[in-house]
């Protein structure tokens, strides 16, 4: 088996000290004349901007602040709404997920393929290309098979940091990530069985979660995390 880790990093090392459960709070609020309005509900869950967050404080080789809950207000609060924000990719990221979350596990009639081979053959050579370069990678994990919208909530983003190949054929076999929900937890993983054809490859995750259909990486441009740094530093032996 051959364990392949972007240098330093770890969930507990750069991953946020408390959970993906926020409180029932407007993630914005926009100043209407005599009141603000507020909009969207940050319990719903801030984990895409969670895991860019750790990204970029990985990049910058700073530490994560050391706030134990999940904020409600304040600048820290603000970072992540804004990241959570990047991380959908806005215009185009939501109809991605939709898409994806409409496809079927397997290839289907008119050469059109589903979300394991799109997952296999063209998403996972990406994220092993990020994780080579020694750069995390977000993924946006599919969970759901569904037409409607309002189940785009039942998805996930979390941040791949390493992988594990097996010795006889070179194939990944677990993809290691940093899961919001799962703080300072380094065993999280994507398990996965590949088999021939790609297709018939599957996924697995933590045990009592949603299961994993297939993922796709999703882009971001790293952001100076100084405002939420702790102002300790780097964590001893895991900078970059």
């Amino acid at each position: 088996m051959q364990s392949v880790r972007i240098p330093g990093f770890s969930p507990s090392a750069f991953g946020f000290r408390f959970t993906n459960d926020f409180p029932k709070v407007p993630v914005i609020e926009l100043p209407i004349p005599g009141m603000n309005l507020g909009l969207g509900d940050a319990s719903n869950g801030l984990c895409g901007g969670m895991s860019l967050a750790a990204a970029d404080l990985y990049t910058a080789g700073k530490a994560p602040p050391a706030d134990q809950t999940a904020p409600a207000q304040g600048p820290l609060f603000d970072y992540l709404v804004h990241r959570a924000f990047d991380s959908f990719e806005l215009p185009d990221g939501p109809m991605r997920y939709l898409m994806w979350m409409g496809l079927s596990d397997q290839d289907a009639l008119f050469g059109i393929h589903g979300v394991v081979w799109r997952t296999i053959t063209q998403e996972w050579p990406k994220v092993r290309a990020d994780i080579d370069a020694g750069r995390p990678s977000a993924l946006g994990l599919i969970r759901t098979r569904s037409f409607n919208p309002h189940d785009l909530a039942l998805n996930h983003q979390v941040l791949a940091y390493g992988y594990d190949l097996d010795d006889v054929n070179r194939r990944v076999t677990a993809i290691h990530v940093y899961d919001p929900n799962y703080p300072a937890d380094g065993t999280v993983a994507i398990a996965v069985k590949r088999q021939d054809p790609p297709e018939a490859s599957t996924f697995s995750y933590v045990q009592g979660d949603y299961p994993v259909r297939g993922f796709f990486r999703t882009a971001w441009t790293p952001k100076d995390p100084s405002p939420i740094a702790s102002s300790d530093g780097p964590p001893a032996g895991e900078a970059p």
